[in-house]
């Protein structure tokens, strides 16, 4: 049964990648990283893409966006526990990293895209998440 929801997410994934990169559709934004934020939660080999897509609408061109993908992204911190990104492309437990994440994620001012990819750099490098991954997945300006 694993293997077929990692299959699952792996397409959706797929799908949602194409649509999030031009959708201006507000709603279907939302959805969309309601999505990501379910898939970054799975399983090992899926999860770290989709936690990459939620780190890269941190810089998306509408504040709004920005904002809720924040939100997002410490769900998946939560729910994970306390988690680091190791360059392995896995999720493990490590030190505590929710009150970073929280100073990071939620005293920020969302409405600078400048500023958001300075806290998008900060949060990749508290991850160990390779700054370059994301960029390859895309980069919303």
């Amino acid at each position: 049964m694993e293997a077929q929801t990692v299959d699952f997410c792996a397409g959706d994934l797929e799908a949602l990648s194409a649509e999030l990169k031009v959708s201006k559709n507000v709603r279907k934004l939302y959805a969309g990283m309601a999505k990501l934020e379910y898939i970054s939660s799975t399983s090992e080999p899926i999860n770290i893409e989709a936690f990459s897509h939620l780190l890269n609408l941190l810089t998306h061109r509408y504040p709004r966006i920005r904002q809720v993908s924040a939100e997002k992204v410490y769900l998946v911190l939560l729910k994970k526990g306390t988690l680091v990104l190791l360059k392995k492309g896995t999720l493990v437990q490590g030190d505590k990293l929710e009150e970073k994440a929280f100073k990071i994620l939620f005293k920020s001012w969302w409405e600078d895209v400048e500023e958001a990819k300075g806290k998008r750099l900060e949060l990749c490098a508290m991850c160990n998440l390779d700054v370059g991954t994301l960029s390859q997945w895309w980069d919303i300006q």
